[in-house]
């Protein structure tokens, strides 16, 4: 990596993982890995972390952008066991599985005439470039009547992002009683 790609990467407002010799074992090292939980089981794995990696003397050898692949969480703690993570430079493609989020609920008149929101996909298969890896996809509920479906087609997708189904006419939500 350039001083320039370097120096531009901290100006973005980036999450650092820092990956270090660790002398001792035991969760006092893990600590540190805990704040993955903000983003949920399934946001981190389409967040690109700027990992820096250092050497014996904690001198930082190396900055590199890295994708969230693989997470070990402890079932009765929700403590973050392990983080698995993977090489993502801006120009490769990457496969990932981008959260759906929904907004508009509490004026929708599908759920206000005794509907729910059936969720068909919580996450959607997209190959993006490193550098546009989208963090969700948000779906407008507020207009939304009941038997009324959300399909992949009609989802906006960023420049450079496909979807690795090759049919559109997949539902990702309904509204039904």
């Amino acid at each position: 990596m350039s001083s320039s790609d370097h120096k531009r990467q901290q100006e973005q407002d980036v999450d650092t993982l820092v990956a270090e010799p660790r002398s001792e074992s035991g969760s006092k090292a893990a600590v540190r890995l805990r704040k993955l939980a903000r983003l949920g089981r399934t946001g981190w794995a389409c967040h690109v972390f700027s990992v820096q990696l250092r050497g014996p003397a904690g001198e930082t050898l190396e900055t590199v952008p890295a994708l969230g692949r693989q997470v070990h969480i402890t079932a009765d703690t929700d403590a973050i066991e392990n983080v698995t993570l993977i090489y993502c430079p801006p120009e490769r493609l990457v496969r990932v599985d981008v959260p759906v989020n929904v907004f508009g609920e509490e004026v929708c008149p599908g759920l206000k005439a005794g509907g729910r929101i059936n969720w068909m996909r919580r996450t959607i298969p997209c190959t993006a470039p490193g550098s546009k890896i989208p963090k969700s996809f948000e779906i407008d509920v507020s207009q939304m009547g009941l038997n009324q479906k959300v399909m992949l087609a009609q989802l906006q997708l960023p420049e450079g992002v496909t979807l690795r189904d090759p049919n559109r006419s997949l539902p990702v939500i309904k509204i039904s009683k």
